[in-house]
Order: C-alpha cells, then sequence, then structure tokens
C-alpha cells in the first residue's frame, strides 16, 4: 500500500507541481496527552498540510469536514475537532503563527520557524523510496524525522519545517507524539482558509509573544472560569439550582485537576507548573 501511494505521490509531484494552486498532504497523528503512565490518553486525528503558492497552513482535517457539513447540510452543532492547533505560516517569513482556538477566541502565537536542524547519515527504505534522518530540539522534546529527498519539498506536518526533502514520518524520542505521511493530492485552485476556518476559530482575535503564552495558559490554570468574576455567565445544577460559592469552587478544583491530568502536551514548554 505504501509502495503503490509513494509512486503516485512522485506521478502527482513530477507532472503537476507547477500546476497545483494547493498541494494538500494528509498525516496520521497520535498523541499521548496524559500525565499517567498507567492510565494512557491517546488522541488521533488525520492532520492536512495544505502548500500554497505564498503561503502554508497544517490544521486537522476535521475542520475541512466540518465546513463541508455546514454547506450541505446547515448543521449548527459541529463535530468536535481533536487537534485543534492550526499553524499557518508565509513561505519567506521566519515567524510560524501557531493559532489556538479557545472558547470562542483564536490565539495567534508567534513562533520562530524551526532552524536548527541536524541531518544524520542514517537511512531507510520507506517503500520503493529512501529517506533520511535528522533530529531537532523543540518544545522541550527531541524530534526524529525521515525525510525524502526525493521529494524536494521542505515542508512537513504541524511547524516541522526546512529540511531537504518532505517529512514523511516524525515522532517524538520518547514515542509519545507523532506524524505520518498518508496520501496526498493536487488542488487546481488555491484553497482560501481564513474565510472556511474562521467559522470554527471564533470572530475575534488575539496576537501575543510565545512567553505571553505561557503565562496565559498558567493564568487559565489558576483561574479556569474567567466569567465568574465579571458576571458573564453562571452555572445550575440539573435540578435548576444556582450554583453556590462553594459549587465553583469545587468545580474549578476539578476542571484544575483533569489540566493536570492531561498535562503532558506536544510542547513541554507549555507543560503547567502550578506553585503549592
Amino acid at each position: 500500500m505504501k509502495n503503490k501511494f509513494l509512486r503516485v505521490l512522485m506521478l502527482f509531484l513530477s507532472i503537476s507541481l507547477l500546476q497545483a494552486q494547493t498541494q494538500r498532504f494528509f498525516y496520521a497523528y497520535q498523541g499521548n496527552i496524559s500525565t499517567d503512565p498507567s492510565r494512557p490518553a491517546i488522541e488521533k486525528d488525520m492532520i492536512v498540510l495544505d502548500v500554497n503558492p505564498k503561503e502554508v497552513y497544517s490544521y486537522s482535517h476535521a475542520y475541512i469536514i466540518n465546513d463541508s457539513l455546514v454547506q450541505t447540510t446547515h448543521m449548527k452543532k459541529l463535530p468536535s475537532v481533536t487537534f485543534k492547533k492550526i499553524i499557518k505560516y508565509k513561505k519567506g517569513d521566519k515567524i510560524v503563527e501557531h493559532i489556538q482556538p479557545i472558547l470562542g477566541t483564536h490565539y495567534h502565537i508567534e513562533i520562530p520557524k524551526i532552524s536548527n536542524w541536524k541531518l544524520l547519515p542514517d537511512s531507510k527504505k520507506i517503500g520503493p523510496y529512501t529517506v533520511k534522518k535528522a533530529q531537532v530540539q523543540y518544545g522541550g522534546r527531541q524530534w526524529n524525522a525521515w525525510y525524502c529527498p526525493e521529494i524536494p519539498l521542505p515542508y512537513g506536518p504541524y511547524l516541522f519545517y526546512g529540511l531537504p526533502g518532505l517529512i514523511i514520518e516524525i515522532a517524538d524520542d520518547k514515542s509519545q507524539y507523532s506524524f505520518s505521511l498518508l496520501s496526498n493530492k493536487n488542488i487546481p485552485e488555491t484553497v482560501l482558509h481564513e474565510k472556511s476556518l474562521v467559522k470554527y476559530l471564533g470572530y475575534e482575535e488575539v496576537k501575543m509573544k510565545e512567553k505571553d503564552w505561557k503565562k496565559f495558559l498558567e493564568n487559565n490554570y489558576q483561574n479556569p472560569l474567567p466569567g465568574l468574576a465579571t458576571g458573564e455567565f453562571m452555572m445550575r445544577h440539573d435540578n435548576g439550582k444556582e450554583f453556590t460559592a462553594q459549587d465553583y469552587q469545587e468545580e474549578i478544583k476539578k476542571i484544575q485537576k483533569q489540566l493536570l491530568l492531561y498535562n503532558n502536551p506536544l510542547e513541554l514548554t507549555y507543560k503547567l507548573n502550578p506553585k503549592k
């Protein structure tokens, strides 16, 4: 199956590299977000890598499915997206936009493009093609990538970029997070992501530096129900009775416990370190 895919991939790239307005690659994603070794919490998704003439996007395929459902069925309650992060960057820029939607707001975090790859002599076969190994330190993890020099595209899933060939597989050295190429297709027109993705991101946009994003995550842990202080919302029990102050405190503790249980993010540098 993989042999057939790579032959087709090379055929598409050689014939229509210059014709396609969007080159779309599909990757299988898997990640363990649990901090408890005895209770792994594996999340899976399909990640799309869209290479446009001037910019690149990487995001969950579920966003595409949801957009199609909106247009064909007018559904208001859409299926949830597992891998919510969206990556956007222009080909000539040194900055990557890491877009994270939270409760109707999409946060745009600016981070530098990965540039500290270490090319290694290791090689192996994936189907009929020889792939080479590279390593990089990112987000507090060491990542091992296998790229194909025969496919001369410096792209990969998520924000992995800059190798002399398309990334076929990449995983951290603890095997907690991985991306593997599944297939590709060429789209004759340029995909306009801003119009389709905004439906799921929300219309309020907040831009911040990476150091401010880390502070935001810590603050979100300390105060996971910020609307309480401003009176923007209230909570009720199933019987309709309004939460008491004690109820809210218990709910906050429950949320914080959940956040710490799933405190093994892809970027370990974003891991919560609550003060005792």
